[in-house]
């Protein structure tokens, strides 16, 4: 089971693994406004409120937004406990926070969970450090 945070993640992960691998997205962004007691009804309500206000979103994303995120959660807590989770995540805010999110919405599970950094892994794939490629130009 895979656990992404975005549209593009998911749609890349969903391409690139087997068919029989599952791949679950939160689509929303955790680095904007209030997270504090996500896990509750108040602290879905209150985010809910603080994004309509100062976030311009559609308006069909806010009006589902809390049925979509406890969808989300649910289908999170119903991974069966013999199934790995991979947490896909990178070095920034918005997954960072969604990954402690999803990390304490798992907390009662005994799952094998791995936390995928991809920053870190492209930083220990790729020998020249991100800002240091050289690009050429070639002329006609």
């Amino acid at each position: 089971m895979h656990i992404v945070f975005g549209h593009s993640p998911a749609g890349n992960l969903k391409i690139t693994l087997p068919k029989d691998e599952k791949v679950i997205a939160f689509f929303d962004q955790f680095s904007s406004g209030p997270v504090h007691q996500l896990h509750t009804e108040k602290g879905l309500q209150q985010r809910k409120k603080w994004l309509f206000l100062h976030i311009n979103l559609d308006e069909q994303y806010i009006y589902s937004y809390l049925e979509d995120f406890q969808q989300t959660v649910t289908e999170i807590k119903d991974i069966p406990e013999h199934i790995p989770i991979y947490i896909w995540t990178a070095n920034n805010a918005h997954e960072q926070t969604a990954a402690r999110f999803v990390l304490h919405t798992l907390q009662d599970k005994q799952n094998d969970i791995h936390l995928m950094n991809v920053s870190e892994a492209y930083q220990n794939h790729w020998s020249t450090p991100p800002g240091n490629f050289i690009l050429w130009v070639l002329e006609k």
